[in-house]
């Protein structure tokens, strides 16, 4: 592996991290903005090294695609928490953008370790099946956990004083 291909894994395992930490710790308090914007930079590192990987496809392909779909979704998670802004959608906004950020790094990682590890390899799937298994069945779970929490998780920051 080059150079390039360790920052980007190792952001990677950053980001994971760090977005894990983000879910599983209190909203809103100043350790969340920290985590969030290691989350941030780590995603926006992760997403420009992935832009400049060229080996699976020789040129600009199908997941430098996703690494911009990715960017986009960070950029309109993050700044409606860092303006507040619009003010009586923010939060919810922020919640579901910033969890289709986390999703989509979940299953980018789900199909990197379903074409990278032996033993799944040994079941005889082809690289495009592999990807699109194990990113389809975690964007399936993550979607259904978003949106099945996600009353509950907002109304709970709005109880906490959270507009």
């Amino acid at each position: 592996m080059n150079t390039l291909g360790l920052v980007h894994t190792a952001v990677g395992v950053l980001a994971v991290s760090l977005g894990a930490a983000v879910l599983l710790r209190r909203k809103g308090t100043r350790l969340h903005r920290w985590l969030g914007y290691g989350y941030v930079a780590a995603m926006l590192t992760l997403n420009l090294t992935a832009l400049m990987i060229y080996r699976v496809f020789g040129g600009f392909g199908p997941f430098h695609v996703l690494a911009l779909i990715s960017l986009g979704t960070l950029a309109a998670g993050f700044y409606p928490a860092y303006r507040k802004r619009p003010a009586e959608r923010w939060l919810q906004r922020h919640y579901e953008l910033i969890g289709w950020s986390y999703i989509g790094l979940l299953a980018a990682t789900a199909a990197e370790i379903a074409v990278r590890v032996p033993a799944l390899r040994g079941l005889g799937l082809s690289f495009g099946l592999a990807t699109a298994l194990a990113s389809f069945g975690v964007v399936g779970i993550g979607a259904w956990l978003l949106y099945r929490n996600r009353d509950r998780s907002l109304t709970r920051l709005r109880e906490d004083g959270w507009k």
